[in-house]
């Protein structure tokens, strides 16, 4: 007979301790990088969609450990299909300072970086910046492309966070795989009572 899993389970609750929680607040979410938020980061997406899983988990012990290596599986390929996709796929009107960044930089961040140039052209004068879009998403805002415009002349890929590089591998960084040591190690030490 195997060990069963009921909700709520100790091990749920010190993993999903150590996995953070939701922000509370609309001011806490927007200063901060928000699990859930899919449209930001292709490895806040992972670890949602993770996090979900084991919060929902229920039946034997192996089998929960063999479904999570299929959603774990299930997660990268969708994606690297997301990615692939991008890379394919390419912006046409875009301004020159962003031209080498086709391809290379997620289509939805080269949105909005040019959304952020098209305010920076429309506003002489500039506001003190409030970190909100490096902060949350990872990309330059309109006072830093207007620094790097200054400096560089062009906005490259590695003025972005890695998470919008179209050749960035969240398994060859190590992110879901951590993710599943720490799990193992937490449910190891909870089950041995260590």
């Amino acid at each position: 007979m195997g060990v069963y899993l009921k909700q709520p389970t100790p091990i749920q609750e010190k993993i999903c301790h150590c996995l953070g929680k939701p922000a509370s607040s609309p001011r806490e979410s927007s200063q901060h990088p928000h699990i859930g938020n899919q449209a930001s980061s292709h490895v806040e997406s992972a670890h949602s969609y993770i996090k979900s899983f084991i919060n929902n988990f229920n039946g034997e012990l192996s089998t929960v450990f063999q479904n999570l290596k299929t959603a774990i599986d299930v997660q990268s390929k969708h994606i690297h299909h997301t990615m692939g996709k991008e890379r394919v796929r390419k912006l046409t009107d875009v301004s020159p300072p962003f031209k080498q960044i086709i391809g290379s930089i997620s289509i939805k961040a080269i949105k909005i970086i040019e959304e952020q140039f098209q305010k920076l052209k429309d506003q002489p004068n500039l506001q003190p910046c409030s970190k909100n879009l490096m902060n949350c998403l990872r990309i330059p805002c309109l006072h830093e492309i207007e620094k790097l415009l200054n400096i560089k002349g062009y906005i490259g890929s590695e003025d972005f966070h890695p998470q919008w590089n179209l050749i960035y591998n969240p398994l060859e960084v190590g992110a879901i795989l951590f993710l599943i040591c720490v799990i193992v190690v937490m449910l190891k030490s909870c089950l041995t009572g260590h």
